[in-house]
């Protein structure tokens, strides 16, 4: 495994989105941006290639009442830096992360992309994960290209992929970012700007395209960490019907499917989802 040299540091920081709860630490060298809510067991929330931090900001709201709700920038996105993209590099670093914040068990909880990145760090530690949470998880199925790409296709063959990282249309992103919906009304303009500003930051276009690349090259053992799997019904990027295939990997897993929901459920239902959450980590509290 990769050594990873961590230590804190003091940064100010002037952007206008910054609170009390946002810290930065230092880990290879990279400044790595997260928020630190609440009290209690230890949840830690790893997002996906789509947005950063602030798409758990419903569930973190509710869920912080009970627990200690730690939500990264992942390395590479909106304040966090980085040039890597493997799920080996990603799973060494939640490794890191957690410990240098002293944190020996506590649960994680990944959407997407982060969602394997969640399960396959449970593979590496698994005495350190109390149990898992999974939004839409890769890793059986890549996202759906045919619809991620819809909103930029135009954009790709008038421009190149060479080019389209400089390229960032509102009025792309907001139709892209319908397609994650199942309700297109929640994609406010307050909401795609909170996405633009994140595209903005240097160096997150060539990210976005980057991470899209990444290839499941990992071999998994069987997963023993108690698990919940949650789908939007409605979910175009990754459909629900691949769900059914972690039962392949995961020796304990539990499944529920909103009728309701796109690819971002954690917003659309967010009351009901966070219920469900809180309701199987119940189970695991204190263990």
């Amino acid at each position: 495994m990769k050594q990873f040299y961590v230590r804190d540091i003091r940064k100010k920081d002037t952007d206008n989105t910054a609170d009390a709860h946002s810290k930065f630490i230092e880990i290879n060298r990279k400044q790595i941006h997260y928020k630190d809510e609440g009290e209690g067991e230890v949840i830690i929330f790893i997002h996906g290639i789509a947005g950063s931090l602030f798409i758990w900001d419903k569930w973190a709201k509710q869920l912080k009442k009970n627990y200690r709700v730690i939500r990264p920038d992942l390395p590479a996105f909106e304040k966090s830096e980085s040039t890597e993209f493997s799920f080996d590099f990603y799973t060494e670093f939640i490794q890191a992360f957690a410990n240098k914040l002293g944190i020996d068990r506590f649960f994680l909880c990944g959407h997407a992309t982060g969602g394997q990145i969640a399960y396959e760090t449970a593979a590496r530690m698994p005495d350190n994960i109390k149990a898992l949470a999974l939004i839409a998880p890769t890793g059986f199925s890549k996202l759906n290209s045919s619809v991620l790409s819809a909103t930029f296709r135009l954009a790709f063959k008038t421009f190149g992929k060479q080019h389209i990282k400089w390229l960032t249309s509102r009025y792309l992103l907001k139709k892209h970012l319908r397609q994650l919906y199942h309700n297109g009304d929640l994609v406010t303009e307050e909401l795609t700007e909170k996405f633009l500003n994140t595209l903005l930051k240097e160096g997150n276009r060539q990210s976005y395209f980057d991470c899209l690349q990444l290839e499941n090259n990992t071999q998994i053992n069987e997963i023993t960490t108690p698990t919940l799997i949650q789908w939007g019904e409605n979910d175009r990027i990754i459909t629900v019907d691949n769900a059914r295939k972690f039962r392949s990997l995961i020796t304990t897993i539990s499944l529920i499917t909103y009728p309701n929901a796109g690819h971002f459920l954690f917003d659309e239902v967010a009351e009901k989802s966070s219920k469900d959450l809180m309701e199987f980590l119940e189970n695991y509290r204190y263990g």
